[in-house]
């Protein structure tokens, strides 16, 4: 249903106008503590005798005083070092007083009034006025931070967003959402938003030291200034999040993207940012000391204003357009360079994010690639020999003449479902390699050497392996109808009980290959080498 702009100004208008209600019986409440107070005050003092309504009076103000020194916050133009605790009792009470009026005095210049309390008033009870003055500003400060978590979730629901300088520490918000909520300055010491909507949040200026926001999206939250000290962000979304100037020393940042990100005075010291991705981020006055960098990907990444003294960059990625400190040297922290003919041999790149960077000619040989992006991935001519790709993504990755000899491509991906991102395996050399359940649907095997590699379990095996090399291979039992093997060498191949009907076999070579039981009905025979071939219950017409 539509809403017209008018009938929107009028609802937010009633919104306000039941807020305001909500705080003139605030008010309400305030006032009349007040005359309780005052009450009180002036009955003990007109039934006292004056001695004892001194010493009275010093000792609530003592207590009085206790309360302000706690509530610092309440006019931060007051400098309390100019108070001394060594003093006298009755002087510390004579300067806490003089304070007092001094709130006075800026409060009634801030609104416009410049009058004193009356002059007809005796000394003490011009103490009591002042007294009030202060206790009254003590209320509203404590009523505006006295909150509990299902007072503020209701008021949430009804529509109230703006929650600043409030006390949760410990609180348990998670299962809720709270987007364009706002919290800043508040004491959230503790609390719990693990999971949760927090889009668009204020949390500036907040206390979240020890909180737990893991897996939260914080997409386009305001955390300039917060204090996250010890606060675990594992996994969490931080999108257009703004984190200036905020304290994130020794917090948990692993798994998370901050992919283009722009940092500014940031304390990151000791912080956990392992797995997580700064490509393409622009860091400044940035404290990253004794910072866990391991696994993460800094390509792209501009970080020439970190301070990375007794960072762990253990196995992280960069690359030639990566911008380091002066002096500093990646490699000599275990970092891998990614870039054309680097030596990654052996490296351990388990899960990495690859995809569509340039490694043509690099050395990977024995390189841990499993469950890696290498999708789209420039690997001509690439050593990927004995490398671990089990379940790793190669769709639309370019292998032309790569050597990936005895590599364990064990489920690998080789193309998207609908085969219209095949990787380019022309020419590739897959001799002794495992390609247990890999699907080779669409992908072109022209002159590749497939020698002794294993083939169990293969799925919709390509049509395209002329001139292929697959001398020793295991394809006992395979459907490879209509299958061009025009010109492939399949010497001692086991081809038992296979399926070749409608195969090309012209120029094949199938010297001392077992054939027995196979199916080469309407199959191209035009010079085929079956020399001392195994044909016995092979079926020809």
């Amino acid at each position: 249903m539509n809403i017209s702009n008018s009938e929107r100004e009028f609802l937010s208008l009633v919104s306000r106008l039941e807020q305001m209600e909500r705080q003139q019986v605030l008010l309400k409440q305030y006032l009349q503590g007040m005359k309780r107070e005052l009450d009180n005050l002036i009955d003990k003092f007109e039934n006292r005798p004056d001695v004892q309504i001194v010493e009275s009076l010093q000792w609530e103000v003592a207590d009085l005083q206790n309360l302000f020194y706690q509530q610092a916050d309440i006019n931060s133009d007051i400098e309390f070092s100019k108070f001394d605790k060594s003093e006298s009792l009755l002087h510390t009470t004579a300067i806490f007083l003089e304070a007092i009026d001094t709130i006075y005095v800026q409060k009634s210049n801030n609104t416009g009034n410049t009058t004193r309390p009356s002059k007809k008033l005796n000394d003490e009870e011009f103490k009591i006025e002042r007294m009030l003055l202060l206790l009254n500003q003590m209320y509203i400060a404590q009523e505006r931070t006295s909150i509990n978590l299902d007072e503020l979730l209701n008021r949430y629901q009804n529509g109230e967003r703006n929650f600043c300088e409030v006390e949760l520490e410990g609180a348990l918000f998670t299962g809720y959402s709270l987007n364009n909520i706002k919290l800043n300055r508040a004491n959230l010491n503790g609390t719990d938003f693990s999971g949760i909507d927090l889009r668009y949040a204020d949390l500036s200026d907040a206390n979240l030291q020890n909180a737990n926001l893991h897996n939260t999206n914080l997409y386009g939250a305001n955390l300039t200034n917060a204090n996250l000290n010890n606060a675990n962000l594992s996994g969490a979304k931080l999108t257009r999040t703004k984190l200036d100037g905020a304290n994130l020393s020794c917090a948990d940042l692993s798994g998370v993207d901050f992919s283009e990100i722009k940092l500014n005075r940031i304390d990151l010291s000791g912080a956990n940012l392992s797995w997580s991705t700064l490509r393409k981020a622009e860091l400044k006055n940035i404290d990253m000391r004794g910072a866990r960098l391991s696994r993460a990907d800094l390509l792209d990444a501009n970080i020439a204003g970190v301070n990375l003294d007794d960072a762990n960059l253990q196995h992280a990625v960069y690359n030639e357009a990566t911008v380091f400190p002066d002096n500093f040297d990646p490699a000599t922290k275990g970092a891998y360079l990614i870039a054309p003919g680097a030596c990654l041999e052996n490296a351990l790149l388990t899960s990495v994010q690859l995809g569509n960077t340039n490694l043509s000619g690099a050395n990977l040989k024995g390189a841990n690639l499993t469950g890696a992006d290498l999708s789209g991935t420039d690997l001509r001519e690439a050593n990927l020999s004995g490398a671990y790709l089990t379940k790793a993504r190669l769709e639309g990755a370019n292998l032309l003449f790569a050597n990936l000899s005895d590599a364990d491509l064990t489920e690998a991906q080789l193309s998207d479902p609908e085969g219209e991102f095949p990787a380019n395996m022309i020419g590739v050399n897959l001799s002794g390699a495992n390609l247990s359940r890999v699907k080779l649907t669409h992908i072109n095997l022209t002159t590749a050497n497939l020698s002794k590699a294993n083939l169990k379990y293969v799925q919709d095996f390509t049509h395209n392996l002329s001139a292929a090399n697959l001398t020793g291979v295991n394809l006992m039992g395979m459907y490879l109808s209509n299958i061009n093997l025009s010109g492939a060498n399949l010497t001692a191949a086991n081809l038992s009980g296979s399926c070749l009907r409608g195969a090309n076999l012209s120029n094949a070579n199938f010297k001392n290959a077992d054939l027995r039981g196979a199916d080469l009905r309407d199959t191209n025979l035009k010079d085929t080498n079956f020399a001392d071939a195994n044909l016995s219950g092979a079926i020809m017409k």
